[in-house]
């Protein structure tokens, strides 16, 4: 019991060590260390937290504002609109602005859209409005019709009179280009059909004549569409021409101009066609 008193009492009041011995030098040094360390965190943390602090007011001068601007919107640049023939441009005031639309994807996107909403006039074996007249357009639809539903000789033939009648009339088609897409659309998704056809013992010869008239066809489509693009093509020039008249051009650009249209009231619409589109290029 007195061991345990004294045992307390020593743990609550240590005994002083000798500062010469080794031990406690020993002790001293390593407790001073530790509270080295720990008021050098301490003031480490006081000096992050105010120079977080100090950030939140930091307001960057105007012109380093305006630096950074320029160097970033100067890295998104857009690429320049490339020069070059067969393309069409628009017109501003005292100058020609190039635009990356070539003139036959203008003329086809018109025909294709008008081709498409005719087509959908056509649903199975359903058909739309026919066209009152003997127009080509008005046997391509009966012959489209009919080719979904051949059941003997008689209708091979029936089919084939109407290609027939149908390449007759592509000759005195309307020149419009929205009527030329109808019909090249047409002639299309028939050769297509008659190419799927096979003969038989029974039909040898209608389908014969009907792939001929099928044939026959495609070719005086082939005329019309060449012409139509011409007819295209001479109003495409005669508008453009319209519309250059009334801008200003540098020397070199009004003789080139002149040259276009020398070539126009010749008949060569391409020829003057191309030279219009030049002008982009010319300064």
């Amino acid at each position: 019991m007195a061991g345990f008193f004294v045992y307390y009492i020593e743990s609550r009041n240590p005994i002083p060590q000798n500062p010469s011995s080794d031990t406690y030098r020993v002790k001293r040094k390593a407790k001073n260390a530790k509270g080295k360390i720990k008021k050098k965190r301490k003031m480490e943390n006081k000096q992050i937290i105010a120079q977080l602090k100090a950030l939140g007011g930091v307001k960057p001068e105007r012109e380093w504002v305006e630096d950074t601007k320029s160097f970033i919107l100067d890295s998104f640049q857009p690429e320049e609109t490339a020069h070059s023939r067969g393309f069409l441009f628009s017109f501003q005031p005292a100058r020609l602005i190039p635009i990356a639309i070539p003139a036959f994807i203008v003329m086809l996107v018109a025909a294709g859209i008008t081709a498409y909403l005719y087509l959908q006039t056509l649903n199975g074996n359903k058909v739309g409005v026919i066209p009152a007249n003997d127009t080509p357009a008005t046997y391509l639809v009966l012959a489209q019709t009919k080719l979904d539903s051949l059941k003997k000789p008689a209708d091979i033939k029936e089919v084939a009179d109407m290609l027939d009648k149908a390449a007759s009339a592509i000759p005195s088609a309307s020149k419009d280009p929205a009527e030329t897409a109808k019909i090249v659309e047409s002639v299309a998704d028939i050769n297509k059909k008659v190419g799927a056809l096979s003969a038989n013992e029974e039909n040898v010869e209608e389908m014969a004549e009907l792939k001929d008239k099928a044939s026959v066809l495609s070719s005086k489509t082939a005329e019309a569409l060449e012409e139509n693009i011409q007819n295209t093509t001479k109003e495409l020039v005669k508008n453009l021409i319209n519309i250059t008249e009334s801008q200003t051009l540098s020397d070199e650009q009004a003789h080139l101009f002149s040259q276009a249209k020398a070539d126009y009231n010749n008949g060569n619409y391409s020829q003057a066609l191309e030279k219009i589109l030049m002008l982009t290029n010319s300064k």
